[in-house]
């Protein structure tokens, strides 16, 4: 599964030029890499505010993103298809499109013609900073916030509403309208004390040690170590969750067919796809009631694997939430398992219990390339 890397943050018109400086470089060097390693991006484009010591030195990221990008696509390093078709995704306003430096123009129109960018102007009475953001959020898949003020404390907030990655680096940078609460190195320092709540690496270790060791303050290690670092830390990040749902009682008839299904077919069939499997039949619990921790991990999960075999009423409860989520949604049951009224309409994957496991991966796939990117049963309405 490719994962869109959103950069945001700002810097104060007054900030220290040779720690901006320092900061684009590592800026570009994580994009680079990032999309190397097969990773796409989501941001803005338009205006570019400068420092007030040194003319050409951006207190934004955008365009270093940007710029970083195009160098990679040039040089043979990222494709421009990584994701739906796309390296970068551009979610602005018509506003901010007249607003592009003369400077920046060829990047934009490089990017353009060598069909890298998924660009989406808001409709046209949209300037709303609140509101591109929003439909940036949308796309992206982890959030690296470097600097900034309300702007990034609003990104972080949407991000982890969707219980996706927040990466907050400490550095004194400022923010471009000086209106932080936290800011970005705020919420670096928040996060420093609690990482989990803002990360989880895979292999299970300390999110707040990595992000001490990314920190900018005092002594701090040059922009390339840095880079690495960051990078490092992106790599190691615990991949997108797909939520289980599944018969789970040992005394039911159908349990040990169920079990084999999981284990054989369904499970090695999601790893392929980038997710990390979460089955609380197997995996430890971390809350104290279960039900609240089958709710929270369904609530922030990529994708609800649902197998209504056995027709257990928690399970229909379960796929009920993920629909109302909006969450991508596989259907499965047992061969002959009838289906319940109303959830006989959506797309059912029927397996085989006597089928070899490479045959069921086979089928499983097939159905998820057909069904696997439904959008969600409400569009939600909105009146501008």
């Amino acid at each position: 599964m490719i994962r869109r890397l959103h950069v945001t943050g700002s810097a104060a018109r007054e900030v220290d030029p040779g720690l901006l400086g320092d900061v684009h470089t590592i800026v570009a060097e994580v994009v680079h890499g990032w999309v190397a390693r097969g990773g796409a991006l989501v941001g803005g484009l338009g205006a570019e505010p400068l420092t007030a010591a040194q003319s050409e030195l951006s207190i934004i990221f955008d365009w270093t993103v940007a710029e970083a990008a195009l160098k990679a696509l040039e040089s043979g390093n990222a494709a421009a298809s990584t994701h739906d078709g796309q390296l970068l995704a551009v979610r602005t306003s018509q506003r901010a499109r007249t607003q592009i430096p003369a400077r920046r123009r060829a990047i934009f129109d490089r990017l353009l013609e060598l069909g890298a960018i998924d660009l989406t102007f808001l409709p046209d009475t949209w300037r709303s900073g609140a509101l591109i953001r929003r439909a940036q959020a949308e796309l992206g898949d982890v959030l690296l916030i470097i600097g900034g003020g309300a702007g990034v404390e609003d990104l972080a907030n949407l991000y982890t509403a969707e219980g996706r990655p927040v990466i907050p680096i400490d550095v004194a940078l400022g923010s471009s309208n000086e209106d932080a609460v936290l800011g970005g190195q705020g919420l670096a320092r928040r996060a420093m004390s609690n990482g989990d709540d803002f990360f989880r690496l895979a292999d299970g270790s300390s999110a707040s040690a990595r992000l001490a060791a990314l920190s900018m303050e005092d002594a701090r290690p040059s922009a390339p170590v840095l880079a690495r670092r960051l990078l490092a830390v992106l790599s190691d990040l615990e991949p997108p969750r797909a939520f289980c749902v599944r018969l789970l009682n040992p005394e039911h008839p159908n349990y040990l067919e169920v079990e084999r299904f999981f284990c054989d077919v369904a499970q090695p069939v999601i790893e392929e796809m980038g997710l990390c499997v979460v089955d609380l039949g197997h995996d430890r619990q971390e809350k104290a009631w279960m039900n609240a921790e089958i709710f929270e991990q369904l609530h922030n999960a990529e994708l609800a694997f649902v197998d209504l075999s056995g027709s257990r009423p928690n399970c229909h409860i379960e796929l009920g939430y993920a629909l109302g989520r909006g969450h991508r949604v596989i259907i499965t049951a047992r061969e002959e398992e009838p289906p319940p009224f109303d959830a006989d309409r959506l797309p059912w994957h029927y397996w085989d219990p006597n089928a070899a496991p490479a045959d069921a991966q086979a089928a499983l796939r097939e159905h998820i390339r057909k069904f696997g990117a439904l959008p969600p049963l409400v569009q939600p309405r909105r009146f501008v």
